[in-house]
């Protein structure tokens, strides 16, 4: 009997726990259901109000590729949030707050936004704020959540790292070209290149005919391994120094950044910029001249394109002359001594002036300039006439005849002058000035640095340059020379330490030596330390008298700091840009029409459509 009820007991007791147990999880249980509910209702709302501000971005950043006034595309913005927040998943009411409301201790350049819509730089920015009750939570002393949410919407720039050719070689025998830019059924008739253009542009209803904008069948009309693709992000060739952006080096090797610019076809946010900028008629500007790859490669190209573009999609292109190019420049060859009498009028020989590959025809013209270090010179003391030049050819390699130099009571000595050379538009930045030795009365005690150093390269900066000076005497020359740097590449300081110096003492700038007849030499140092990557011309001057004569020899040196030889001199002049429609992707290249003509501005209103309107993170300036 005591047995039994002993055990009765025990499971009554146990029964009991069981029911606390029970109760205690169910208020567990309620509480995480009531937690879970707050919570959803709290994710819905975030999401429907994620949503709004999201398309109010886009909105009022399309309105800004329209053409509207910032005010006219705020609005367009703040209307289509209000429709999109008519209907709340939980009731809750959310607005654009007409003045912007902005978070204290952050960067006043948009990003600290807290409530509103503005403008921000090439994008508008859109943010909310509102609460959201709680139904459980509040038991546990909260009785709402806060809920904000942001977004920044702007277009890409437009700019996909390919080109495509502006003129075509028309069909059939005519001459004449085809612009790709102009209604398809005005070939060479109208639109020829160079003549009154009579071509309507093409259009949405007029579209242009249908060619490669890229891949194969886009071969430049001078490089048949070239089919249309760039890398944006190396600019400017005007000289071998080039310009990178966006981690890229200005000296990197186009073709190992294929994979990088293709990426950026398909990049979230797009080309990340900076823009090219708009081009100027009938004159190239560096900011408008961009690397080129490699075509043989440009699937690569082709297979973002495919991701991202699909046949009807209308897409904003750079446009070139077909032409791939070489860092433009040219040389001029005048004779290289000049020997005339002290009161003689002299025709000096032929000057030849040869553009490189990249140098289209253009006039280059020449004209004589004294050596501006030395006031002794007798063209600067008006004892030399400079005499004249044929006129210019605008081929791409010419002679011109250098006449009727004179020279009246001219000083005796050996000088410099130079032949100087300037390029006509479009490539007017370029110039080039080569050396004469100039010998006035019969000069004969000389010396002759021929055997000087006068070319180095560093890379990285940082290593001293060192140069080896040769002077050898000639006729019997026995007297001291003063050597000196004209210039010194990045300047020369007030003060020693030197940048520029000779024999290995920073705080000797000038140097004075004698040459010998087997030669003597000194070394002449560059520091390049605070250098950026360039080539650096400069010169050192050789000063001497014999007896009363001057005798000045300048030593023409350069150094290069960070450069690089090869593919990454080829370019292309961006001329414009254009609207083209796809008409076919495959592997072998992209097809398309033009839908618009060429804009010289890639802001032009007319090309807004091209530039996609996407979100991008909040973070970007």
């Amino acid at each position: 009997m005591h047995t039994r009820g002993g055990s009765g007991g025990f499971r009554a007791d146990e029964s009991g726990q069981v029911a606390v147990l029970v109760a205690l999880l169910f208020t567990v249980l309620v509480g995480f259901a009531g937690l879970a509910i707050d919570a959803g209702r709290f994710y819905a709302e975030r999401r429907s109000l994620q949503n709004a501000v999201d398309a109010a971005a886009l909105a009022c950043a399309g309105g800004q590729d329209l053409g509207f006034t910032a005010a006219q595309s705020i609005q367009r913005g703040r209307d289509v949030f209000a429709l999109d927040t008519v209907t709340s998943p939980i009731g809750v009411t959310a607005t654009l707050p007409l003045t912007a409301v902005y978070r204290p201790n952050v960067p006043a350049d948009g990003r600290n936004l807290a409530e509103g819509i503005v403008i921000s730089g090439a994008g508008c920015r859109a943010a909310t704020a509102t609460t959201v009750h709680t139904y459980f939570i509040q038991l546990f002393g909260m009785s709402t959540i806060g809920v904000f949410a942001n977004a920044y919407a702007a277009r890409d720039g437009g700019f996909l790292p390919v080109v495509v050719q502006r003129w075509e070689n028309p069909p059939g025998p005519a001459g004449g070209y085809h612009d790709h830019t102009k209604a398809s059924g005005n070939d060479s008739a109208n639109c020829v290149k160079g003549a009154t253009d009579n071509c309507p542009d093409a259009s949405d209803a007029s579209p242009g005919r249908v060619f490669t904008l890229f891949g194969q069948g886009a071969s430049a009309l001078n490089d048949s391994s070239f089919r249309g693709n760039i890398v944006l992000d190396i600019r400017e060739y005007e000289t071998d120094t080039h310009v990178g952006y966006n981690g890229v080096a200005g000296d990197d090797n186009p073709d190992t950044k294929k994979a990088f610019e293709a990426a950026w076809i398909t990049a979230q946010s797009g080309y990340p910029g900076p823009e090219l900028c708009a081009a100027l008629v009938n004159q190239f500007q560096p900011c408008a001249q961009v690397a080129v790859t490699n075509g043989n490669t440009a699937g690569i190209y082709i297979d973002e394109f495919e991701k991202r573009y699909s046949v009807g999609d209308v897409v904003m292109l750079q446009v070139y002359d077909g032409f791939v190019k070489t860092v433009s420049n040219f040389t001029v060859q005048p004779p290289t001594v000049l020997d005339i009498g002290n009161a003689q009028t002299k025709s000096p020989g032929n000057v030849v002036v040869a553009g490189n590959g990249g140098f289209r025809p253009t006039a280059v013209a020449l004209t004589l300039a004294a050596d501006p270090g030395d006031p002794l010179n007798p063209v600067t003391r008006g004892t030399m006439t400079r005499g004249t030049f044929t006129p210019a050819s605008a081929a791409t390699t010419y002679t011109s005849a250098w006449t009727n130099v004179a020279t009246t009571a001219a000083a005796t000595g050996i000088y410099a002058v130079y032949v100087h050379g300037a390029a006509a538009a479009p490539y007017q930045l370029i110039t080039h000035d080569q050396m004469v030795v100039l010998n006035v009365g019969n000069q004969v005690k000389d010396f002759d640095p021929g055997a000087s150093t006068t070319a180095r390269a560093v890379s990285p900066s940082g290593p001293i340059a060192n140069y080896t000076v040769n002077l050898k005497a000639k006729a019997g020359w026995s007297t001291p020379v003063t050597l000196t740097f004209d210039s010194c590449p990045g300047g020369q300081p007030a003060a020693a330490p030197y940048k520029c110096y000779f024999n290995n003492d920073t705080s000797a700038k000038t140097f004075v030596m004698t040459p010998t007849g087997s030669g003597a030499s000194v070394t002449a140092s560059v520091a390049t330390a605070s250098l950026g990557g360039n080539h650096y011309p400069f010169d050192v001057r050789a000063m001497g008298l014999d007896v009363a004569a001057p005798v000045t020899r300048i030593i023409q040196m350069s150094l290069d700091v960070d450069t690089a030889s090869g593919s990454r001199n080829d370019y292309v002049d961006v001329l414009g840009y254009g609207l083209f429609r796809i008409t076919k992707v495959d592997s072998n290249g992209v097809d398309g029409v033009a839908v618009s003509g060429m804009a010289l501005d890639p802001n032009d209103d007319r090309l807004a459509r091209g530039r996609s309107v996407r979100l991008k993170p909040w973070e970007m300036p």
